[in-house]
């Protein structure tokens, strides 16, 4: 392995600086800028977690770049890929590795959130992971580990089901191996409540983040929606009564997979009032009421939402997806040239033709991760070897990731709610095949 250690180094550097001048500055949207503003005003809102505006916070006092946060995500990328494919010593296993670090490039090119979730988690699996294989477990990497599964949930906190596998590994490697399972389980659950208690003191008591109820959208999608199937209208007066609300209108445009293209109609005339606490109380009430009066039909609107959201239903044109999202929303006084090179050409046309076979639908990952999951459980029963252990539970939270969406979120759009499931499937991969070739076995892994 010592001898492809530098083709490596230099491979995924290599990768590194061509990567980031097809791409740069990065792909901006609306979101992305609101988050930037927060940063460069040091001022932050709830409604994203404002935990990835506050590293761009440092990040632009430090360079007086707006794409520095793009720098930083490039590099992150590209040194998981380094952690990842170090103890790789397939040939064809490494080779395979790097082709995955230029195809996944979508993924880091996008300053979004939930490219920092998936490098965080997956950042945190891999030194889980060598951890088991090497040996070493070192004051650094059981503390990076923990920072990483945090700051991985501190920009998605409504993750609770998928943090939970990850916070089970790190203890049970670390600090709990040979305790009865029942003591690990207890660890683990004190662990994840106290995770949400440190987001919300951290975040409103240390940021002093203003809240503007991301909640309040989802509760209305669900209002609506129980209204249509019960024939019953549940929306409160305190909508209701809003100069622009237009209950037929929004009958005939509402979807379960999403309400975005109602709560912020295409011609910019307002049908629902921007939330804040009154509102937001007037809804939550309304929202109780109709679950409790039809548990049963905001449970069938929520999982026919959940089918669009894993795309076996469709309700678009696949062009209308967003499945890579290269582009930039400009924004005035931040000139931007985002003109595509010839690779970056090149990739839509591969990206392109990937979403023709489903590779960008919720179901294939879910089910890509399932099989991976039966893979190493199957395996770990057999040989009892720590890094299947390791890797099955990686999986399950890559599963309950998308299946904890089912109550929380549902947005069919875009595609960057999955990049957790990609992140594990491929990092489940390439360690499947680190030193074999189809099923021989390996020798040097620990057994528990």
């Amino acid at each position: 392995m010592s001898s492809d250690k530098p083709f490596l180094k230099y491979s995924l550097l290599f990768l590194f600086v061509w990567m980031l001048g097809n791409f740069f500055p990065g792909s901006y949207n609306v979101d992305t800028w609101n988050q930037f503003f927060e940063a460069q005003d040091h001022k932050y809102n709830d409604w994203h977690a404002p935990w990835m505006a506050y590293l761009w916070h440092y990040l632009l006092r430090f360079t007086g770049r707006f794409f520095s946060l793009y720098f930083f995500q490039m590099a992150w990328y590209f040194l998981f890929f380094y952690h990842l494919l170090k103890n790789v010593t397939n040939k064809l296993t490494l080779a395979a590795g790097l082709v995955s670090s230029v195809v996944m490039i979508f993924i880091p090119q996008y300053l979004m959130k939930d490219t920092h979730t998936a490098l965080a988690w997956g950042t945190a699996t891999v030194i889980l992971a060598n951890s088991a294989l090497t040996g070493s477990k070192t004051f650094w990497a059981k503390l990076f580990s923990l920072g990483f599964i945090t700051y991985g949930f501190f920009i998605r906190p409504n993750a609770v089901p998928a943090v939970v596998p990850l916070l089970y590994i790190w203890v049970e490697l670390y600090f709990a191996q040979y305790m009865p399972r029942i003591r690990k389980l207890a660890i683990t659950a004190v662990l994840t409540l106290i995770l949400p208690v440190l987001y919300y003191i951290g975040t409103y008591h240390f940021l002093h983040t203003e809240r503007v109820f991301p909640e309040y959208k989802l509760r209305l999608l669900d209002i609506i929606g129980v209204s249509k199937l019960s024939g019953q209208d549940y929306m409160p007066a305190c909508i209701s009564s809003f100069e622009g609300y237009n209950k037929a209108k929004i009958d005939s445009m509402y979807s379960p997979a999403t309400i975005d293209h109602i709560y912020w109609p295409y011609d910019n005339v307002l049908m629902l009032p921007e939330p804040d606490h009154e509102n937001n109380d007037c809804v939550a009430g309304a929202w109780k009421q109709a679950i409790k009066e039809h548990p049963g039909l905001y449970l069938k609107n929520r999982f026919e939402g959940f089918l669009y959201y894993l795309k076996i239903k469709r309700r678009l044109p696949s062009l209308e997806y967003k499945n890579t999202s290269i582009y930039v929303v400009r924004h005035p006084g931040i000139p931007i040239d985002d003109s595509h090179t010839k690779m970056t050409t090149r990739l839509l046309g591969l990206w392109t033709r990937l979403d023709k076979v489903r590779m960008f639908d919720g179901w294939f990952w879910l089910l890509a991760n399932t099989v991976l999951t039966a893979v190493f459980v199957v395996k770990y029963a057999r040989g009892k070897y720590y890094l299947h252990k390791i890797l099955a539970l990686a999986q399950l939270s890559a599963i309950a990731f998308t299946l904890g969406t089912l109550l929380v979120y549902q947005i069919d759009v875009d595609f960057r709610y999955h990049y957790w499931n990609v992140f594990a499937f491929v990092i489940g991969c390439l360690y499947l095949f680190r030193d074999t070739i189809l099923g021989k076995k390996r020798r040097d892994q620990q057994t528990v």
